[in-house]
């Protein structure tokens, strides 16, 4: 009797210990919905850029909601990656679809294609994973060519902190910035200092989340350049979920 009882303890010790080391590491992977602050388990984003925005009634709107800049459509797998993203924008009076697909190895995000609105691919994506906080990711052109490359830093809930990004032109950078991001007790992005290192120039963006959802996902969020009071854009966004 006591070797029965010693073994179903040493078994309740096991599979307690097993059930907490599950949950350290589901707690402790990444995912782009904890990247991007998300909550819920969000299945897509679709969200209307603006450029043309007014002051009226105590809160920012479009000039037009059919005048938008662009969309995105962002649609994320039932693991919480983002795997295809489509942005639609206006080309000579026609509306036109790009297209970025993921591809995924253990876990994480590894390359991509881009494809144009003719559906022809473009470019290529390479990502590279430094430490489980840290990632690069390498846009070429078909021929192999470096057009852009971007570096994110992630805190310790895996939430994008700080990044940079450079485009090439023949080679060379054409544009270097870097940004910081400061984050509300909720995690809601609040504040985002942005250094421009080709022209040597800081600036801060106030973005300021006027509606959110009922998982407290922001839906309705204006970002203004307060270094020089302008408003850099508005975006209103639809949000669905994994049932």
């Amino acid at each position: 009797m006591r070797y029965f009882k010693n073994t179903m303890a040493t078994k309740f010790t096991t599979t307690i210990y097993f059930i907490f080391a599950l949950t350290i590491t589901a707690l402790g992977q990444h995912t782009d919905l904890k990247e991007y602050g998300l909550k819920g388990k969000v299945k897509t984003i679709t969200t209307m850029h603006y450029k043309d925005v007014m002051f009226s009634n105590g809160q920012w709107m479009p000039t037009s909601f059919e005048k938008f800049y662009y969309t995105t459509v962002w649609h994320f797998n039932e693991q919480g990656f983002l795997d295809t993203s489509k942005t639609s924008l206006f080309v000579h009076d026609s509306l036109v679809t790009n297209i970025l697909t993921y591809e995924f190895k253990n876990g994480k995000k590894v390359s991509g294609k881009y494809f144009n609105y003719h559906g022809v691919l473009t470019e290529l994506y390479n990502i590279t994973w430094t430490n489980q906080y840290t990632y690069t990711t390498i846009t070429t052109d078909t021929n192999g060519t470096k057009t852009f490359q971007s570096t994110s830093w992630l805190n310790k809930d895996f939430r994008d902190n700080k990044g940079e990004y450079k485009s090439y032109e023949n080679g060379k950078v054409d544009f270097y910035e870097k940004y910081s991001d400061i984050f509300d007790t909720n995690g809601q992005l609040i504040k985002a200092e942005f250094t421009n290192m080709t022209e040597n120039k800081n600036y801060f963006v106030l973005y300021k989340h006027s509606e959110l959802d009922k998982n407290n996902n922001p839906t309705i969020t204006t970002q203004i350049n307060i270094t020089d009071g302008t408003i850099k854009k508005m975006t209103i966004r639809l949000i669905e979920y994994y049932e």
